[in-house]
């Protein structure tokens, strides 16, 4: 029987008559995967990272609500013979400012942007208050008076500016147009390392001692939702 050539060329058509759509999509996947880990950015999730956090210099997420007693628990305070350098910083409305150096009281000593902290006698804890006696800051319950000398002498990052020097902020006070609050920020060493476990203190702020060595403090009147940063001279130690 003589078969069609016709029947014969299409019993075996190219495989190209009908086009495979795995490879396309196959494609498109791996496409949209690359624009998703661009648009998530290169952050390594490797756990041998040792990269300093971002928040060693800037803002951090690990906050806790703490107390004088939560602070105490982080150390014993220097011994007779040791002189400790603690980073300590004064924030208003998210601008730190160079608050001056000062003389000795209870043991510490105002550098500006650092406490001395050496054991002063007595059975006497040396404290963030005496700090800011030191260099002329008045810290009260819910209220921080900043001396005449600070820099810069008023900030311009509210509308209008906020005059700093000589001036007095509470709690409830404004930053701009979000309500403020003083607090004193805590970064144990390990916090500061990590960026977790930062406690956000709101009472009792004079008496917060100087417990660890390798901690780091801020008094800050800010905006209650604000997030602590560390003090800029924790990244010269």
């Amino acid at each position: 029987m003589h078969r069609s050539p016709i029947r014969s060329r299409s019993r075996h058509l190219p495989s190209f008559r009908r086009p495979s759509l795995r490879r396309p999509l196959a494609v498109l996947l791996a496409l949209a995967i690359v624009a998703i880990t661009a648009a998530c950015g290169s952050e390594s999730t490797d756990p041998s990272d040792t990269t300093e956090p971002a928040s060693q210099f800037g803002s951090s997420m690990g906050t806790q609500s703490g107390t004088v007693a939560d602070v105490a628990a982080l150390g014993d305070g220097p011994g007779a013979d040791e002189v400790w350098t603690v980073p300590v910083g004064v924030s208003i409305c998210g601008r730190f400012v160079d608050v001056p150096a000062g003389g000795q009281v209870d043991g510490v000593t105002s550098d500006g942007a650092f406490a001395l902290v050496s054991d002063p006698g007595g059975g006497t804890t040396p404290t963030i208050g005496a700090f800011a006696e030191a260099a002329g800051v008045d810290l009260g319950a819910g209220r921080v008076s900043i001396p005449q000398g600070v820099v810069p002498p008023e900030l311009d990052n509210t509308d209008p500016p906020t005059p700093v020097a000589g001036a007095t902020f509470a709690s409830g006070d404004m930053c701009g147009d979000v309500t403020g609050e003083v607090q004193v920020w805590v970064y144990s060493g390990d916090a500061r390392r990590s960026g977790d476990g930062i406690l956000v203190l709101t009472q009792n702020l004079g008496n917060v001692p100087f417990s660890d060595p390798e901690m780091a403090v801020v008094i800050a009147f800010t905006p209650e939702s604000s997030l602590p940063t560390l003090p800029p001279s924790a990244s010269t130690l």
